[in-house]
């Protein structure tokens, strides 16, 4: 109660200080939260109204070439696991109060570009690879436990629970792993890529977002898109019973077929007709 509008304080005209995630983390104080944001090259943890200066800068490096180092975050109440690509590709684990290095998790042919920490079991992590391939960690190894491949382009959203992994892509595949198997249960495929996806209990969202955010319009009305051109939002309910849709089918929609003696045309029907005598 009693809080309105808060600010955070960042250098201005740099690009090095552009945020790419942010994230609010539950503190004791005065705040009732901190903000944990990632910019090009620093991960750090800041107080609403605070100068940048006196921030918790918990991984702060930039690699020679000048490129993005720092990939995706995400956090629990006590740790922060960043994907990063200036230390050949791996997973920095941090302890999110004091900012110490806890471990690094190997294995990623290409960059890391998300990573699954929050809903994971304890003690698991699940990353997803440019190399098109989800792992699964013990955070206490450095190697993964299962390396999962399936995704024909990178992999840029992951989530886990006790046996089952969520997975998209850049080419707008959505797939379900089951991580006792090591193997793949189900699939779906859209336009776009999937730059978010979620589950809890049994429903499950995707959200794809096209690349091309400001797209031409060459003909028709420039104020509205070709459907290929918008992005998507799907939520998959599995506790539908499948026969469902089924049973409440019309009878001539569900009846067998014997196709006419007066035809002679030997068709191959899909859609099915009333029985004809």
């Amino acid at each position: 109660e009693g809080w309105g509008r808060s600010y955070l304080c960042l250098p201005r005209g740099q690009d090095a200080f552009k945020v790419t995630k942010v994230a609010l983390v539950p503190v004791s104080g005065q705040s009732p939260y901190a903000v944990l944001y990632s910019t090009r090259s620093t991960l750090s943890l800041q107080h609403p109204h605070t100068p940048h200066s006196s921030a918790l800068h918990i991984l702060s490096s930039a690699d020679r070439r000048g490129a993005s180092c720092i990939n995706c975050f995400d956090h629990t109440p006590s740790t922060v696991a960043c994907g990063t690509s200036a230390f050949g590709y791996r997973v920095q684990l941090f302890d999110l109060s004091t900012g110490a290095h806890r471990s690094s998790l190997s294995g990623h042919g290409q960059e890391v570009l998300c990573v699954g920490l929050a809903s994971s079991p304890p003690n698991c992590l699940v990353s997803g690879s440019a190399d098109k391939r989800v792992r699964v960690f013990d955070c206490r190894c450095s190697q993964p436990s299962l390396t999962m491949r399936g995704h024909p382009a990178a992999v840029c959203s992951v989530q886990m629970d006790e046996w089952k992994v969520i997975s998209g892509s850049m080419d707008g595949t959505l797939i379900v792993w089951d991580q006792r198997m090591g193997g793949e249960l189900w699939r779906t495929h859209e336009r776009h890529p999937v730059a978010l996806c979620r589950f809890e209990g049994s429903h499950l969202v995707a959200a794809h977002v096209p690349v091309d955010k400001c797209p031409v319009v060459v003909e028709g009305n420039p104020h509205v898109l070709h459907r290929r051109q918008r992005g998507l939002l799907r939520v998959m309910d599995f506790s539908v019973d499948p026969l469902y849709y089924t049973r409440r089918l019309p009878s001539i929609c569900s009846s067998a077929y014997d196709e006419p003696s007066a035809s002679f045309y030997a068709l191959d029907l899909r859609v099915p007709y009333d029985i004809i005598t």
